[in-house]
């Protein structure tokens, strides 16, 4: 039986090499695709650590199949147990020079 659930990485794994959880979220398919077209996105918010939900305008809430997309804008992103929304920066090698 497949999964309801799909992972997606926050900041994508060839830019970071960051395979944790705190940089991914796991969504339903149509929340991931939505997420893939840049539809929609976790934003940083100052009053919720993990970030809040961003639509872009290319949604339109009279849409039968949007709706649900469009009443995230503002939403709270239901995080990790860290709540962070950005990945941890990734320690320099010894002897590495940080530029």
């Amino acid at each position: 039986m497949a999964s309801p659930w799909s992972t997606r990485h926050l900041i994508p794994f060839n830019v970071t090499r960051d395979d944790k959880p705190n940089n991914g979220l796991a969504l339903c398919p149509n929340h991931h695709r939505a997420m893939d077209r840049f539809l929609i996105a976790p934003c940083p918010d100052p009053k919720h650590r993990a970030g809040i939900w961003r639509v872009g305008p290319a949604l339109d809430p009279r849409i039968e199949g949007q709706k649900a997309l469009v009443a995230l804008d503002g939403q709270r992103v239901i995080g990790t147990d860290r709540g962070e929304i950005l990945p941890r920066r990734r320690k320099p090698p010894l002897g590495a020079r940080d530029t």
